[in-house]
């Protein structure tokens, strides 16, 4: 749930107000993170700029202490960096979340074959360093980059190929996750 939130979450600290929008596709992820979070909470949909989306908004007072404690606040984008008190046994959840809300996977079609590309883009360069060095420390692969653009502040990190697999893998070993965002 935090890694989706630090992605995809927008705080708003001054009204306790805690917003999450995903795209209607992933409907199966808000219900979840919902029927945690805030059980029987409504969730809303609208369309715009061609797709369409769902929202869960909720207030909490003390969600909002927990989650500025854990470094998931308002304006985070850029600032954001690897929530310090998180313990390491939740790691890979942590950043399972954060590659469901702002990850990718992708092929490029090769003569021999498909070969897979698995990333992850942050506006913040920090976080992508310390999810880069938590990847390799439990995989013993480190996905490369961040790596940027000039004039767009959008960063992302990737692997190519089997070490795109063996990451998906790992990631995706509790058998959750966005089954969209899988090779297998």
């Amino acid at each position: 749930m935090l890694g989706v939130l630090a992605a995809d979450g927008n705080i708003l600290p001054k009204h306790h107000r805690i917003t999450l929008e995903l795209s209607a596709r992933d409907a199966d992820l808000l219900e979840t993170v919902r029927d945690e979070l805030v059980p029987g909470g409504a969730i809303t949909t609208r369309h715009r700029r061609g797709y369409d989306y769902q929202i869960l908004v909720f207030v909490s007072r003390n969600m909002i202490s927990d989650l500025e404690r854990l470094g998931i606040t308002a304006a985070k984008s850029r600032t954001i960096t690897w929530p310090e008190r998180l313990p390491l046994s939740f790691a890979r959840e942590f950043i399972l979340g954060y590659f469901d809300g702002d990850g990718f996977i992708t092929y490029d079609e090769r003569p021999n074959g498909r070969y897979p590309y698995i990333g992850i883009t942050s506006g913040s360069f920090n976080l992508l360093v310390s999810i880069a060095e938590v990847i390799e420390q439990h995989t013993g692969i480190r996905p490369g980059g961040p790596w940027g653009k000039v004039g767009i502040s959008t960063y992302y990190i990737r692997a190519s190929g089997k070490r795109a697999l063996i990451i998906d893998e790992w990631l995706h070993a509790s058998g959750l996750g966005l089954k969209r965002k899988r090779f297998s």
